[in-house]
């Protein structure tokens, strides 16, 4: 009516032994702006607080608590101040009455309601209905009033409600049979008013809504219609009702069995359906993913509101099982033919291969949702827009995954699905090479791999220098220290490709020996025979040694690389094997023997 949100919350039994009830009224219509803020004294307890807003004032409805119930309590908070912000807005407030419960006060949608008209409280007391008259005078207060205005009968109902079951759980839901559930709706059509509300029945050994319209036409409230919704053996609870500018009812519910999580459906009817039905078929708005169990309470408060910018659309507020516990949905919908849906499974992505990937869908006009993948992964809730994928080894394989999200419509037929890349990068891997010996005046030809790297660099234990750090293949001048220590160690690094941070490092031992050039080296405590050499690539060799020590062999390139190693168990004679060398690139090789501390060395011409 104005433009406006307010946001209420009470404060209660502060340190001066009072209680509150806080109330924020939106500056303009924008509610990340500001707001004039109110707090209202009350000397007990003011719980369960039931909001309406009406043209002369915001009104509401309490338990009122000091140790136990002592009754309820009702109040009405000057409107027309608290959109000014003035700060001397009054509060008028009537109780305790003990033997009334869960009141409900008026809240008005749409064309205002005749001028002057008091604010309307409506609760059950022994199965009939009571609307009360809350009329305020705000020049005079004390002529202000609260009195029963009529009683009215409704159809026979059984408030004997089972607590509501749930799978795979002894945990079972409370009902809150018997009190009315938010919110009681008036409606100026004009030629009449209208008024909904409803509460949980027991029928059949299930709980149902019971729903009624009350109408007044110049005249007396009286029952307009009213019903019972239990189309099948499931439990329905935590209800709530609203009428539309068109006429339309829809009504908003808590669904519930031993086979059913908890979900959140909807149902609803035209104006030209027969009195007591709902003519639109049950919807699910939102399926349930899981059972509640470590609490009784579901829910407490629900609310089907309609959006005041076309009058016709549905918004309903209430409880669900999200994938961590319970959560507040909030949601939309009219009656209107339904719209074929619309679904985006999210921009393409990466991911560490290490990590579980949260999927980011987005859906319109939906009944429900499924996702697949064209790997070997699984979701952690298949039915979910915000589902987790925990990829497979396969999809590591492949480096890459599809997932794709399809979405179901309220019709047959009306399926649309979209599908996203999801990429996996692997930690990065490398391989600097084998411990290497080169002559001490000469440079070293590295040749190490990597896998799965962005980046790689070379560093060193010494002080020679790279004549590129950054590459896989490069040459390393050896410094005067490290000839000097006739050793120094090369680490090669590689960077991971993001989101995977990790940094993987290898090394490689470089001994300097004091050979130089191509020259053979000759010991007289080691002899060398080569047949035949040169050779075409099949050669023996024959080893002596006067040295009582283990023989260790070498075939190394004419850049200090060792190709080939093999140590040989002592043996006082004669040391003779073959050695096959076809497979490499024809050239000059050295074959190096060591034994003890002597060392020989001898020329294998490869053609």
């Amino acid at each position: 009516m104005a433009d406006r949100w307010i946001a209420t919350q009470f404060a209660i039994q502060c340190s001066n032994g009072k209680s509150y009830e806080l109330v924020a009224v939106s500056q303009t219509g924008d509610p990340l702006g500001e707001w004039y803020r109110y707090a209202f004294e009350f000397d007990h307890f003011n719980d369960y607080p039931k909001f309406g807003v009406w043209p002369d004032g915001y009104y509401s409805s309490y338990h009122m608590f000091q140790g136990g119930f002592i009754g309820a309590g009702f109040a009405s908070f000057d409107r027309e101040a608290m959109l000014v912000g003035d700060p001397d807005a009054q509060m008028v407030y009537f109780g305790q009455y003990e033997n009334i419960f869960g009141v409900l006060p008026a809240d008005v949608d749409g064309p205002k309601p005749p001028e002057g008209a008091p604010n309307y409280f409506m609760t059950l007391i022994d199965h009939d209905i009571k609307l009360y008259e809350f009329k305020v005078d705000w020049d005079t207060t004390e002529n202000s009033s609260f009195e029963l205005v009529s009683s009215l009968t409704p159809e026979p109902y059984s408030s004997d409600v089972s607590r509501i079951p749930q799978p795979g759980t002894n945990n079972k839901l409370d009902n809150l049979a018997g009190m009315l559930m938010y919110r009681l709706q008036y409606r100026n059509f004009g030629d009449y008013e209208v008024l909904l509300t409803n509460h949980t029945v027991s029928t059949s050994n299930k709980a149902a809504v019971r729903w009624y319209e009350l109408r007044k036409e110049n005249g007396d409230w009286y029952i307009y219609q009213q019903g019972t919704y239990a189309p099948d053996d499931e439990h329905r609870w935590m209800g709530s009702i609203s009428m539309n500018g068109n006429g339309d009812i829809a009504l908003g519910y808590s669904v519930s069995s031993s086979e059913v999580y908890p979900a959140i459906r909807a149902t609803g009817r035209d104006p030209e359906a027969p009195l007591g039905e709902m003519s639109f078929e049950e919807i699910t708005l939102y399926p349930g993913f899981g059972s509640q169990g470590s609490m009784s309470r579901w829910g407490d408060y629900s609310a089907m509101s309609v959006d005041p910018s076309d009058d016709s659309t549905f918004w309903f507020t209430t409880e669900y099982m999200n994938n961590s516990g319970w959560g507040t949905r909030i949601l939309s919908f009219n009656f209107e033919p339904p719209a074929f849906p619309t679904v985006t499974a999210g921009q393409y992505d990466t991911i560490c291969w290490d990590f579980i990937y949260q999927t980011s869908g987005q859906a319109t006009s939906q009944q429900s949702v499924e996702w697949t993948t064209s790997g070997d992964g699984h979701f952690n809730n298949t039915k979910s827009l915000t589902a987790q994928y925990i990829r497979g080894w396969d999809d590591i394989g492949n480096g890459e995954v599809w997932l794709t999200l399809t979405v179901f419509g309220y019709e047959p037929g009306m399926i649309a699905s979209d599908s996203m890349l999801l990429k996996i990068n692997r930690y990065a891997e490398c391989f600097a090479g084998n411990d290497t010996l080169i002559c001490k005046n000469t440079n070293l030809l590295l040749n190490a791999t990597a896998n799965y790297y962005s980046s790689v660099v070379w560093t060193t234990s010494g002080d020679g220098s790279f004549e590129d750090s950054t590459s896989l293949s490069t040459i390393y001048t050896p410094g005067p220290n490290d000839i000097l220590n006739e050793s120094v160690e090369l680490s090669l690094s590689a960077f991971s490709f993001e989101p995977c941070d990790e940094t993987v490092t290898d090394e490689l031992i470089v001994t300097l020996d004091p050979c130089t050039g191509i020259n053979e080296i000759n010991n007289n405590n080691i002899s060398i025979e080569i047949v035949p050499n040169p050779t075409n690539g099949i050669f023996t060799y024959l080893i002596s040694s006067n040295d009582n020590s283990k023989v260790e062999i070498s075939i190394i390139n004419q850049q200090g690389q060792i190709l080939f190693n093999q140590k040989l168990p002592y043996n006082s004679d004669m040391y003779k094997n073959q050695i096959d060398m076809t497979n490499f690139a024809k050239g000059t090789y050295f074959l190096r023997v060591k034994s003890g501390k002597n060392i020989a060395i001898e020329k294998i011409v490869l053609k």
